[in-house]
């Protein structure tokens, strides 16, 4: 795998957490459920900084550690495709089921939470199909 593709990789998975990490305080695991949008807006910043450190630091380690730098090949720039057509898959379904129940007595922050929750939810499909289209072959 290039540094970009593993970069990127890291990058989803330090996502996919954050992203729990909002949804696990909008349900009560910790902290509480944020009063308002502000505070919304607060953790979503706290955890786009995150990420951003994340890749800054992944970058670095992997700049430093991989100097030679393999090329990108075809086969890598294929299951990159296949991954992400999945996720578009899995996120549009999403916005879809929540643009259904949207109308049905959801408040704004449930909408939002949902929203959160469909961005993590294709992260994990584009994550879990990198692996398998990364280990079956395309």
């Amino acid at each position: 795998m290039t540094t970009y593709f593993r970069s990127d990789f890291i990058a989803s998975l330090v996502s996919i957490l954050g992203g729990v990490v909002i949804l696990g305080a909008y349900l009560g695991l910790w902290w509480h459920p944020p009063a308002n949008g502000i505070e919304l807006y607060v953790r979503i910043g706290i955890a786009v900084v995150l990420i951003v450190i994340a890749m800054i630091a992944v970058g670095i380690f992997l700049g430093v550690s991989d100097r030679d730098g393999l090329k990108s090949d075809e086969r890598e720039a294929l299951v990159g495709v296949y991954a992400m057509r999945n996720t578009c898959y899995a996120y549009s379904g999403g916005v879809a089921l929540v643009f259904l129940r949207a109308f049905d007595g959801m408040t704004a922050m449930d909408v939002a939470h949902a929203m959160i929750g469909i961005i993590v939810g294709a992260e994990i499909v584009r994550v879990a199909s990198l692996v398998w289209y990364l280990r079956r072959g395309v």
